[in-house]
């Protein structure tokens, strides 16, 4: 039977393919009872602590509609949240910033079929990895390299290359933190930023 996690996000990226012409996910694993609120989030992203929400973002053409500034997709979960982004969320300082005070973030980037992935813990970076190669696989010594273990023996039992769909089912295990199969489907909450702390 099909790991369930890599089905799906194989879906997803079969139904759409710019996906992988041009993504970035980032997913942060939150401490307490809830990952906090859309501005909130937002405002963590901004130097002065301060953004615009729009609640209705098309996630497939919304960016181009806020020229000069930046347009991230957050999807608050029980478990912490993602944020997604077509340009510019892939950086070693959102990543630090959200993972402080015992946070865990998985990042990944694709650009014209080329993935490459950040994972951090507590404000330090543990693992970067391009172009996902079993044999240069580097170790975090931390539980993101069972997760990767064990998804790329999934994919050796299904008869698949361990590829994006792979990695973003690795972020789910570790993190609880799931894209559902419709999300590119629908329009999206989203965080307008002047000055990213990036």
């Amino acid at each position: 039977m099909a790991y369930e996690p890599l089905a799906r996000y194989e879906r997803i990226l079969d139904e759409h393919q710019w996906m992988d012409e041009s993504m970035n996910w980032l997913v942060v694993q939150t401490l307490g009872p809830a990952p906090g609120s859309v501005d909130s989030i937002g405002a963590r992203l901004s130097k002065l602590g301060v953004c615009d929400v729009d609640m209705e973002m098309d996630p497939r053409e919304g960016w181009a509609e806020y020229d000069g500034r930046l347009a991230v997709s957050v999807d608050l979960q029980q478990k912490g949240y993602f944020l997604f982004s077509d340009t510019d969320l892939y950086d070693e300082s959102p990543i630090r910033e959200l993972s402080l005070d015992g946070c865990r973030v998985w990042a990944l980037r694709a650009v014209l079929g080329q993935h490459e992935m950040i994972y951090a813990f507590d404000g330090e970076i543990l693992m970067t990895w391009n172009t996902f190669r079993i044999t240069d696989r580097p170790l975090a010594h931390d539980p993101i390299d069972e997760d990767i273990q064990f998804l790329q023996e999934v994919c050796a039992e299904e008869g698949k290359r361990f590829d994006i769909a792979a990695m973003m089912a690795v972020f789910e295990r570790g993190s609880g933190v799931a894209m559902d199969v419709n999300w590119a489907s629908a329009p999206r909450p989203a965080v307008i930023i002047s000055d990213p702390i990036w």
